[in-house]
């Protein structure tokens, strides 16, 4: 007898599973990845397949009952993989396993019933007419049978009776399918139409377009989508051609397939002057290290250097019959890549992120399984793909954080997943940045391509330098608070020339803070205290809850008038710039007013078309613009992000300002380049002006390591979510008393910091306080403490408070 361990959709100890026996019957189909339902306490349940074992632990388990799919949908490898997130990010197994699955593959509770499609002499009229409703093919609500039937529970008994002879079935939970391959329409010559085109019975000149649409199917050859041909020919034409049976019909799969694969990319990949120098080392790296899991870190002078040199890798892992993941951290990200990719490796690469309809991440989906493409480029959810045969993961902008963006549950950081991934497959792990973060630096010293020693790129930007403007030095009588002198003048002499700007400012809304002169009074979101910004008109939004709420120009307080707003945001650095220029076209890119990837690329499209002069936004904007055309690049407040208290908070604004000049490298243009800062000799601006990324590191690494921040610590925070506040302080007090009792016992852990209440405290009604636990493997010291599902388990969060 065998045995299976299933994962439940069902609150167990992290990474639980449950011990089922196989009966004898189906111990030959039952595999690694399928869908199974089985028994659990009084209801039947999917649940999936995790392991199999000849022995059982548990005494007398109870047996799977049927597949609920015919072929399993996840490999040996995504189910070590799944293992692995499990553990290491305290998640649910089972919600980490169906982030494996094919899109559209929805799991649903409640009860369910299907026909299996028998009958039986002796039942009532009442029973006949039940069963009848009841579909064979597809599982249906037991709820659509009986939710407003008078006799609902006379129906249920019958459901009952049906069940106990056997001619129905009925489950608790079921997998639904939403989304399924497309068919069309496809037309194509029958061979009486081939005959009439060879024998020229179709007149070209007296019917031309007739003739046109029998010459296109016979040169093709194979179907056509006959809505594709509708657009060319009008529909009476084919009308005529199928009455006069030269046509024949039929329904064939049509793959939905991403815009951007049918878009030709007109920009030719050129290998750039530096990647030159080291494209032909590129295939001794990869014989060198590619059948052993050894993360790289690709560091060149400019991201269009790196992406040269992890391009010749890919063609590499290509040739020996292996195929190559490529991760970015945003869909526009994806878009620019992909093209990069799709003019070398013609024909073979996939593209996969959310900005895809459903029926496109399905169809992706499967061919990708089908191990149609070699090359993959994605976002983060591409690490769950069905990719076979994995020789190559690299990872681009490996400093960009949302590669760890925590809003979005099951939360995992996709670089360590990444890593992970690639050692399970014996695959080689290619980060590349040209302004990493220092963790990853500091971790994959000695294997750093090209080696630090190699690298000869100037310490100025361009020709003429980035222009620092102390915003300190600015006249009170200066005409905006927001644009300096130099930089209104810069942007003026730029519009005359005809050229375009790109002014960026990492900060959305009209204002930071809306506060009572009178009393003090900061306008807070009234679900989680988290301070409103302004947005255009009589709104203030919440960025954390984006919830809305309409501005007050009364104090809710004391009621004064006295209502000022504090900061500056895209918003209002917008209206500045159309109060100076009213004669411009201003555009703004940022979250609020662009949050697709659909509005994203019509912004650039527009932008590139010259139809707009002006883009303001936040740093969006230097993913998706296309900069080959910007005269003047003006950064606005470029120390706004050093006034956190994020440890992070320099790193971040080095990468920022640090990734600007690289990125202009690659267009090879002089462009003009205006930082304006309240802070100009800090070590983060000057840096990242400079390109000088040593010094940079040299300098906060040290600070790392004085303070035992990451990489020489690791840290997890603890944090306890209740409606009640001071349930959750006591409840949270209460962990860290246990937890600072075995402070000095183990070396995994070395200090304990907190609680504290969260930032912002309360989020939709909930209150939330954290916990943080800093050591050499703070994880698996609290592995050793059950924690129910009202706690929340952040590993190596981005922010820590």
């Amino acid at each position: 007898m065998k045995y299976a361990e299933i994962a439940l959709d069902v609150p167990p100890s992290i990474g639980a599973s449950f011990t089922y026996t196989i009966p004898d019957v189906a111990s030959r189909f039952v595999r690694l990845g399928h869908l199974v339902f089985v028994p659990f306490r009084t209801r039947v349940v999917i649940g999936i397949v995790v392991a199999l074992s000849p022995c059982s632990a548990v005494a007398n388990p109870r047996a799977i009952l049927r597949l609920a799919l015919k072929a399993p949908l996840l490999s040996p490898i995504q189910l070590q993989l799944a293992f692995w997130m499990s553990r290491y990010y305290r998640i649910s197994l089972f919600r980490t396993l169906i982030q494996f699955l094919p899109p559209g593959y929805v799991f649903r509770k409640g009860k369910y019933v299907r026909s299996f499609g028998i009958t039986d002499p002796t039942l009532t009229k009442h029973q006949s007419a039940l069963l009848d409703s009841i579909p064979k093919t597809k599982w249906i609500p037991v709820v659509k049978l009986t939710g407003s039937n008078p006799e609902g529970a006379s129906l249920l008994s019958d459901l009952s009776q049906l069940k106990a002879m056997g001619l129905v079935d009925t489950v608790d939970q079921i997998v639904d399918i939403t989304v399924t391959p497309k068919f069309d329409d496809h037309l194509s010559l029958t061979q009486l139409g081939k005959e009439a085109f060879k024998k020229g019975l179709i007149d070209k000149f007296r019917t031309p377009r007739r003739f046109q649409l029998v010459q296109e199917l016979a040169l093709v050859g194979f179907p056509v989508p006959k809505s594709e041909l509708k657009v060319r020919y009008r529909s009476d034409i084919l009308k005529v051609l199928e009455a006069k049976g030269y046509l024949l019909t039929q329904k064939l799969r049509q793959n939905r397939v991403p815009a951007i694969q049918n878009d030709t990319c007109s920009m030719q990949v050129l290998p750039t002057k530096a990647s030159s120098a080291t494209w032909e080392k590129t295939e001794m790296v990869f014989s060198k290290h590619g059948n052993k899991f050894l993360p790289m870190l690709i560091k060149g002078g400019s991201p269009g250097e790196n992406r040269e040199i992890y391009l010749a890798l890919i063609a590499n892992c290509i040739a020996t019959g292996k195929k190559a993941l490529i991760l970015l951290p945003d869909t526009l990200s994806v878009d620019q890549v992909f093209c990069d990719c799709a003019t070398r490796f013609i024909g073979q690469v996939a593209v996969f992120h959310s900005g895809l309809s459903q029926g496109q991440q399905y169809d992706q989906w499967e061919e990708i399984q089908k191990n149609k493409y070699t090359v993959v480029v994605g976002s983060r959810s591409a690490l769950f793909l069905p990719i076979k045969n994995l020789g190559l993961i690299v990872c681009d902008s490996e400093h960009d954080w949302l590669y760890e963006y925590d809003d979005v549950l099951p939360s995992y950081n996709a670089k360590k997943t990444a890593a992970k991934l690639a050692e399970l497959n014996k695959a080689l792990y290619v980060m590349s940045s040209v302004t990493p973060t220092v963790e990853t630096y500091y971790e994959t010293q000695g294997r750093i391509y090209p080696p630090p020693s190699m690298e000869n790129e100037s310490k100025l930007f361009g020709s003429n330098g980035a222009e620092i403007i102390d915003m300190r030095l600015e006249g009170a009588d200066r005409i905006s608070t927001i644009i300096s002198a130099r930089l209104r003048n810069a942007l003026r002499e730029c519009l005359q020339n005809g050229g375009q700007a790109a002014l960026l400012l990492n900060r959305r809304g009209t204002a930071a803070m809306v506060y009572c002169r009178a009393c003090g009074y900061i306008f807070r979101c009234v679900t989680c205290d988290y301070v409103l910004i302004r947005q255009s008109g009589f709104q203030l939004y919440c960025n954390n809850c984006r919830s809305r709420e309409t501005y007050q120009d009364r104090c809710l307080s004391c009621s004064s008038q006295n209502i000022v707003d504090l900061g500056t945001g895209t918003e209002k650095l917008k209206q500045e710039v159309m109060s100076l220029f009213p004669e411009i076209t201003v555009m703004k890119w940022d979250k609020d007013s662009a949050p697709g990837i659909k509005t994203q690329r019509t912004i650039a499209q527009e932008f590139q078309r010259q139809k707009i002069d002006v883009v303001v936004g936040t740093q969006m904007i230097l993913k998706g613009l296309d900069v080959s055309s910007v005269s003047l690049i003006g950064v606005i407040s470029a120390d706004i992000g050093l006034q956190s208290t994020d440890f992070r908070s320099t790193e971040k604004t080095f990468q920022l300002l640090g990734n600007i000049p690289r990125q202009l490298k690659d267009i090879g243009t002089n462009i003009s380049l205006i930082i304006q800062t309240y802070q100009p000799s800090h070590y983060a601006i000057l840096g990242g002006l400079r390109k000088d990324y040593e010094s940079f590191y040299n300098r906060e690494i040290s600070d790392r390591q004085k303070f035992q921040l990451p990489p020489f610590t690791k840290i997890v925070k603890v944090s306890r979510v209740a409606t009640d506040s001071y349930l959750a302080r006591e409840e949270i007090m209460a962990l860290s008393r246990r937890l600072r009792e075995n402070l000095g016992r183990s070396r995994d852990i070395s200090s304990i910091v907190g609680p504290v209440p969260s930032h912002p405290h309360r989020f939709k009604g909930r209150y939330k306080w954290d916990l943080l636990l800093v050591g050499q493997d703070p994880n698996r010291f609290l592995h050793r403490y059950k924690l129910s599902s009202n706690w929340i388990v952040d590993v190596d969060p981005v922010s820590v408070f």
